[in-house]
């Protein structure tokens, strides 16, 4: 159950931080939406090197840490994580 937890309260910090970072954009403040971006990225590719047990996290984890930074790009981007992590949380809690 632990490890469940763990999966989700993961899972909504980067869904929150996406957000974050999307309101950011959406007010004009790039740099620092940018800068989150960066980091859920980091972030996420280094719980990639632990070798996480559940393929769903993985596969949200590779979703994540593959997303390309463009600026052009930035608010697709932010938006296809939250929307990554919002899939994973639904399908995860039914399981």
């Amino acid at each position: 159950m632990e490890e469940k937890n763990y999966y989700l309260e993961r899972a909504g910090i980067y869904r929150d931080g996406a957000q974050n970072a999307i309101e950011l954009a959406a007010a004009g403040n790039l740099y620092t939406a940018t800068l989150i971006f960066t980091s859920i990225k980091k972030a996420s590719a280094s719980e990639l090197k632990k070798n996480t047990t559940n393929k769903a996290y993985h596969e949200l984890l590779l979703k994540i840490s593959e997303s390309v930074e463009d600026k052009q790009e930035l608010l697709n981007e932010l938006g296809n994580i939250r929307q990554s992590c919002r899939n994973f949380i639904a399908t995860f809690n039914k399981g």
